[in-house]
Protein backbone atom coordinates (compact mmCIF):
# COMPACT_ATOMS: atom_id res chain seq x y z
CA UNK A 1 0.00 0.00 0.00
CA UNK A 2 1.53 3.20 -0.71
CA UNK A 3 2.38 5.10 2.19
CA UNK A 4 1.55 2.76 4.19
CA UNK A 5 5.49 1.91 6.05
CA UNK A 6 6.22 -0.95 8.74
CA UNK A 7 9.09 -0.26 11.30
CA UNK A 8 10.87 -2.69 12.93
CA UNK A 9 13.46 -1.82 15.88
CA UNK A 10 16.19 -4.16 16.55
CA UNK A 11 13.98 -5.66 19.81
CA UNK A 12 11.52 -6.72 17.53
CA UNK A 13 8.52 -3.69 18.17
CA UNK A 14 6.77 -3.05 15.11
CA UNK A 15 4.95 0.21 14.32
CA UNK A 16 3.03 1.41 11.87
CA UNK A 17 3.58 5.14 10.14
CA UNK A 18 1.71 7.01 6.93
CA UNK A 19 4.26 8.58 4.74
CA UNK A 20 2.66 11.81 2.73
CA UNK A 21 4.67 14.46 1.30
CA UNK A 22 2.94 18.16 2.80
CA UNK A 23 2.45 20.62 0.37
CA UNK A 24 2.30 23.11 3.36
CA UNK A 25 5.89 22.68 4.42
CA UNK A 26 6.89 21.00 1.31
CA UNK A 27 8.61 17.97 3.39
CA UNK A 28 7.76 14.37 3.71
CA UNK A 29 5.61 13.63 6.77
CA UNK A 30 5.68 10.59 9.34
CA UNK A 31 2.60 10.03 11.31
CA UNK A 32 2.35 7.42 13.62
CA UNK A 33 -0.67 4.86 13.94
CA UNK A 34 0.53 2.72 16.26
CA UNK A 35 1.88 -0.45 17.31
CA UNK A 36 1.63 -3.95 15.31
CA UNK A 37 -0.86 -6.17 17.10
CA UNK A 38 -0.70 -9.69 16.15
CA UNK A 39 -3.60 -9.94 14.63
CA UNK A 40 -5.16 -10.55 11.39
CA UNK A 41 -7.42 -7.92 11.02
CA UNK A 42 -4.50 -5.14 11.85
CA UNK A 43 -2.89 -5.09 8.81
CA UNK A 44 -6.41 -4.43 7.36
CA UNK A 45 -6.96 -1.60 9.90
CA UNK A 46 -3.76 -0.33 9.11
CA UNK A 47 -4.31 -0.19 5.13
CA UNK A 48 -8.04 1.91 6.31
CA UNK A 49 -6.45 4.37 7.83
CA UNK A 50 -3.83 5.67 4.89
CA UNK A 51 -6.27 7.02 3.04
CA UNK A 52 -7.93 9.54 5.97
CA UNK A 53 -4.08 10.21 7.24
CA UNK A 54 -3.33 11.51 3.60
CA UNK A 55 -6.44 13.46 3.35
CA UNK A 56 -5.64 15.56 6.92
CA UNK A 57 -1.53 16.02 5.81
CA UNK A 58 -2.92 17.57 2.45
CA UNK A 59 -5.39 20.04 4.62
CA UNK A 60 -2.78 20.79 6.69
CA UNK A 61 -3.98 19.23 10.01
CA UNK A 62 -1.21 17.30 11.30
CA UNK A 63 1.05 18.88 13.13
CA UNK A 64 4.61 17.95 15.16
CA UNK A 65 5.05 18.93 18.65
CA UNK A 66 7.29 21.73 18.14
CA UNK A 67 4.36 22.98 15.61
CA UNK A 68 1.80 22.89 18.13
CA UNK A 69 3.65 24.84 20.55
CA UNK A 70 4.53 27.67 17.99
CA UNK A 71 0.17 26.98 17.13
CA UNK A 72 -0.56 27.51 20.88
CA UNK A 73 1.56 30.41 21.45
CA UNK A 74 0.05 32.49 18.87
CA UNK A 75 -3.21 32.04 20.50
CA UNK A 76 -4.17 34.83 22.89
CA UNK A 77 -5.51 34.81 26.58
CA UNK A 78 -8.76 36.21 27.06
CA UNK A 79 -7.41 38.81 28.95
CA UNK A 80 -4.20 39.39 25.94
CA UNK A 81 -7.24 39.37 23.40
CA UNK A 82 -9.19 42.35 25.39
CA UNK A 83 -5.64 44.34 25.72
CA UNK A 84 -5.11 43.83 22.14
CA UNK A 85 -8.79 45.31 21.04
CA UNK A 86 -7.76 48.36 23.80
CA UNK A 87 -4.58 49.04 22.40
CA UNK A 88 -6.28 49.23 18.60
CA UNK A 89 -8.75 51.62 20.05
CA UNK A 90 -6.41 53.86 21.82
CA UNK A 91 -4.36 54.38 18.99
CA UNK A 92 -7.04 54.92 15.94
CA UNK A 93 -6.79 56.60 13.00
CA UNK A 94 -8.73 60.27 12.28
CA UNK A 95 -10.46 58.84 9.22
CA UNK A 96 -12.03 56.34 12.10
CA UNK A 97 -13.11 58.97 14.77
CA UNK A 98 -9.41 58.82 16.40
CA UNK A 99 -8.36 57.46 19.69
CA UNK A 100 -10.99 56.38 22.29
CA UNK A 101 -10.47 58.22 25.77
CA UNK A 102 -8.37 55.92 28.08
CA UNK A 103 -10.60 56.70 30.74
CA UNK A 104 -13.53 54.69 28.79
CA UNK A 105 -11.23 51.75 28.28
CA UNK A 106 -10.29 51.89 32.29
CA UNK A 107 -14.52 51.68 32.46
CA UNK A 108 -14.72 48.44 30.75
CA UNK A 109 -11.31 47.24 32.33
CA UNK A 110 -12.24 47.07 35.36
CA UNK A 111 -14.75 45.36 35.54
CA UNK A 112 -13.40 42.66 33.33
CA UNK A 113 -10.40 42.23 36.15
CA UNK A 114 -12.99 42.40 39.17
CA UNK A 115 -15.93 39.85 38.47
CA UNK A 116 -13.97 37.66 35.66
CA UNK A 117 -12.03 34.93 37.35
CA UNK A 118 -8.24 34.97 37.09
CA UNK A 119 -7.98 31.29 36.14
CA UNK A 120 -10.20 32.08 33.18
CA UNK A 121 -8.66 35.34 32.33
CA UNK A 122 -5.47 33.92 31.72
CA UNK A 123 -7.14 30.52 29.43
CA UNK A 124 -6.30 30.37 25.84
CA UNK A 125 -9.65 32.12 24.13
CA UNK A 126 -10.49 28.89 22.50
CA UNK A 127 -10.09 26.70 25.81
CA UNK A 128 -11.64 29.08 28.64
CA UNK A 129 -14.48 27.52 30.41
CA UNK A 130 -17.28 29.94 28.52
CA UNK A 131 -19.94 28.27 30.68
CA UNK A 132 -18.46 29.58 33.92
CA UNK A 133 -17.75 32.90 32.48
CA UNK A 134 -21.33 33.56 31.12
CA UNK A 135 -22.58 32.17 34.70
CA UNK A 136 -20.65 34.89 36.04
CA UNK A 137 -21.57 37.53 33.54
CA UNK A 138 -25.49 36.95 34.88
CA UNK A 139 -24.67 37.21 38.23
CA UNK A 140 -23.46 40.93 37.90
CA UNK A 141 -26.47 41.35 35.94
CA UNK A 142 -28.61 40.69 38.58
CA UNK A 143 -26.40 42.52 41.56
CA UNK A 144 -24.36 45.08 39.57
CA UNK A 145 -26.13 46.24 36.12
CA UNK A 146 -24.01 48.94 35.13
CA UNK A 147 -21.08 46.86 35.67
CA UNK A 148 -22.15 44.16 33.81
CA UNK A 149 -22.96 46.56 30.76
CA UNK A 150 -19.48 47.34 31.00
CA UNK A 151 -18.55 43.79 31.32
CA UNK A 152 -20.51 42.58 27.99
CA UNK A 153 -18.61 45.58 26.26
CA UNK A 154 -15.36 44.10 27.52
CA UNK A 155 -16.24 40.15 26.38
CA UNK A 156 -16.97 41.91 23.07
CA UNK A 157 -13.97 43.39 22.53
CA UNK A 158 -12.16 40.26 23.51
CA UNK A 159 -14.24 38.24 21.40
CA UNK A 160 -13.87 40.44 18.20
CA UNK A 161 -10.11 40.78 18.93
CA UNK A 162 -9.88 36.99 19.09
CA UNK A 163 -11.65 36.04 15.74
CA UNK A 164 -9.40 38.58 14.28
CA UNK A 165 -5.88 37.32 15.10
CA UNK A 166 -7.45 33.82 14.72
CA UNK A 167 -8.54 34.41 11.76
CA UNK A 168 -11.97 32.31 12.23
CA UNK A 169 -16.00 33.48 11.49
CA UNK A 170 -16.99 32.29 14.71
CA UNK A 171 -16.19 29.61 17.50
CA UNK A 172 -17.26 26.44 18.64
CA UNK A 173 -19.17 27.27 21.48
CA UNK A 174 -21.25 30.76 22.65
CA UNK A 175 -19.14 33.62 23.38
CA UNK A 176 -20.55 34.79 26.84
CA UNK A 177 -22.78 37.58 26.65
CA UNK A 178 -25.88 39.17 27.53
CA UNK A 179 -28.83 38.27 25.71
CA UNK A 180 -30.40 42.01 26.58
CA UNK A 181 -28.57 44.69 28.55
CA UNK A 182 -30.10 45.38 32.21
CA UNK A 183 -32.28 47.80 33.04
CA UNK A 184 -30.83 50.54 34.84
CA UNK A 185 -33.14 53.42 36.39
CA UNK A 186 -32.13 56.79 37.28
CA UNK A 187 -31.03 57.85 40.62
CA UNK A 188 -33.25 60.32 41.61
CA UNK A 189 -31.56 63.69 43.22
CA UNK A 190 -33.38 65.36 46.24
CA UNK A 191 -33.32 68.77 45.75
CA UNK A 192 -34.89 69.62 48.86
CA UNK A 193 -32.01 69.99 50.71
CA UNK A 194 -30.59 73.35 51.68
CA UNK A 195 -27.95 74.07 49.06
CA UNK A 196 -25.95 75.49 52.22
CA UNK A 197 -26.20 71.65 53.50
CA UNK A 198 -24.49 70.75 50.45
CA UNK A 199 -21.79 72.81 51.12
CA UNK A 200 -21.44 71.15 54.68
CA UNK A 201 -21.09 68.13 52.67
CA UNK A 202 -18.19 69.44 50.39
CA UNK A 203 -16.42 70.83 53.67
CA UNK A 204 -16.38 67.29 55.10
CA UNK A 205 -14.06 66.02 52.27
CA UNK A 206 -10.98 64.81 53.99
CA UNK A 207 -8.72 64.81 50.99
CA UNK A 208 -7.93 68.35 50.25
CA UNK A 209 -7.35 68.25 46.41
CA UNK A 210 -10.78 66.36 46.48
CA UNK A 211 -12.37 69.09 48.18
CA UNK A 212 -11.00 71.97 46.72
CA UNK A 213 -11.83 69.90 43.20
CA UNK A 214 -15.50 69.96 44.47
CA UNK A 215 -15.40 73.71 45.38
CA UNK A 216 -14.44 74.49 42.02
CA UNK A 217 -16.89 71.86 40.42
CA UNK A 218 -19.85 73.31 42.67
CA UNK A 219 -18.70 77.33 41.75
CA UNK A 220 -18.22 76.25 37.87
CA UNK A 221 -20.03 73.55 36.82
CA UNK A 222 -17.43 71.92 34.80
CA UNK A 223 -17.17 68.68 33.70
CA UNK A 224 -15.61 66.20 36.28
CA UNK A 225 -13.18 64.65 33.59
CA UNK A 226 -12.13 68.36 32.38
CA UNK A 227 -10.93 69.44 35.94
CA UNK A 228 -9.47 66.04 36.91
CA UNK A 229 -7.51 65.84 33.64
CA UNK A 230 -5.45 69.26 34.12
CA UNK A 231 -1.59 69.50 34.27
CA UNK A 232 -0.10 72.55 36.23
CA UNK A 233 1.10 72.98 32.34
CA UNK A 234 -2.55 74.33 31.66
CA UNK A 235 -2.76 76.34 34.25
CA UNK A 236 -1.60 79.83 33.94
CA UNK A 237 -1.94 81.47 37.28
CA UNK A 238 -0.62 84.81 36.54
CA UNK A 239 -3.27 85.10 33.44
CA UNK A 240 -5.94 83.56 35.24
CA UNK A 241 -6.58 81.10 32.71
CA UNK A 242 -6.89 77.72 32.16
CA UNK A 243 -6.59 75.16 29.07
CA UNK A 244 -9.21 72.04 29.11
CA UNK A 245 -10.55 69.53 26.95
CA UNK A 246 -14.10 68.64 27.73
CA UNK A 247 -13.73 65.40 27.11
CA UNK A 248 -16.42 65.34 24.29
CA UNK A 249 -15.66 63.12 21.51
CA UNK A 250 -16.76 66.18 18.97
CA UNK A 251 -14.45 68.59 20.33
CA UNK A 252 -11.32 67.83 20.05
CA UNK A 253 -9.09 71.15 20.80
CA UNK A 254 -8.76 72.60 23.98
CA UNK A 255 -10.46 75.61 25.30
CA UNK A 256 -8.75 78.67 26.98
CA UNK A 257 -11.22 79.18 29.87
CA UNK A 258 -10.67 82.23 32.38
CA UNK A 259 -11.09 82.12 35.90
CA UNK A 260 -13.36 83.92 38.39
CA UNK A 261 -11.20 85.40 41.62
CA UNK A 262 -12.43 82.97 43.78
CA UNK A 263 -11.47 79.83 41.45
CA UNK A 264 -7.94 81.79 40.78
CA UNK A 265 -7.71 81.67 44.52
CA UNK A 266 -8.44 77.64 45.31
CA UNK A 267 -5.98 77.34 42.05
CA UNK A 268 -3.34 79.09 44.18
CA UNK A 269 -4.04 76.98 47.07
CA UNK A 270 -3.66 74.13 44.81
CA UNK A 271 -0.36 75.60 43.69
CA UNK A 272 0.91 75.27 47.18
CA UNK A 273 0.16 71.42 48.14
CA UNK A 274 1.28 70.69 44.56
CA UNK A 275 2.96 67.14 44.42
CA UNK A 276 6.65 67.33 43.46
CA UNK A 277 6.97 64.16 41.80
CA UNK A 278 3.68 64.82 38.96
CA UNK A 279 2.40 67.21 37.29
CA UNK A 280 -1.31 66.89 37.90
CA UNK A 281 -3.67 69.74 39.46
CA UNK A 282 -5.33 66.96 41.34
CA UNK A 283 -2.96 63.87 41.76
CA UNK A 284 -3.60 60.79 43.57
CA UNK A 285 -2.66 60.41 46.99
CA UNK A 286 -1.10 56.66 45.59
CA UNK A 287 1.17 55.75 43.75
CA UNK A 288 1.16 52.32 41.33
CA UNK A 289 4.36 51.25 40.19
CA UNK A 290 6.10 53.88 41.99
CA UNK A 291 3.92 56.23 39.22
CA UNK A 292 1.57 59.00 41.07
CA UNK A 293 -1.82 59.73 38.43
CA UNK A 294 -4.65 61.95 38.75
CA UNK A 295 -7.50 61.38 40.77
CA UNK A 296 -9.75 60.16 37.90
CA UNK A 297 -8.01 57.59 37.92
CA UNK A 298 -7.09 56.25 41.39
CA UNK A 299 -9.20 57.62 43.66
CA UNK A 300 -12.98 57.78 42.48
CA UNK A 301 -15.63 58.73 44.98
CA UNK A 302 -17.50 55.97 46.27
CA UNK A 303 -21.26 54.80 45.27
CA UNK A 304 -23.36 56.87 47.52
CA UNK A 305 -26.68 57.86 48.18
CA UNK A 306 -29.01 59.11 45.83
CA UNK A 307 -29.24 62.96 48.34
CA UNK A 308 -25.68 62.83 48.22
CA UNK A 309 -23.30 65.38 46.01
CA UNK A 310 -21.84 62.91 43.93
CA UNK A 311 -25.43 62.46 42.15
CA UNK A 312 -26.28 66.28 42.56
CA UNK A 313 -24.12 67.43 40.24
CA UNK A 314 -24.98 65.06 37.35
CA UNK A 315 -28.25 66.34 37.44
CA UNK A 316 -27.64 69.97 38.53
CA UNK A 317 -24.69 72.12 37.31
Amino acid sequence: VKGLRLCVTAGGTKTWYVNKWDPHTEKVRAVKLGQWADKGTHCAWAKSQVGKVAHDIEQGNVKNRAEKAVEVAGIPTLREAFELEVENRLTLDEAYGGPRAAETMQNYRSPLFRYIDAKHLDSRVTEFDHVAVQRELDAVAKAHPFAAHKLNIALGYAHKRAKRVLRIESFPFMWPSLERNPTMGKRAVDYTIPWADRWDEIDGVENEHKRLLWMVRWFTGQRERMLRGLRWADVDLKAGTMLVHSGLKHEKKARLIAMADQVKSWFERLWEIREDDCDWVFPSRRRIDGKRGPLDALDRLPLSAPSEIRHLWNEAT
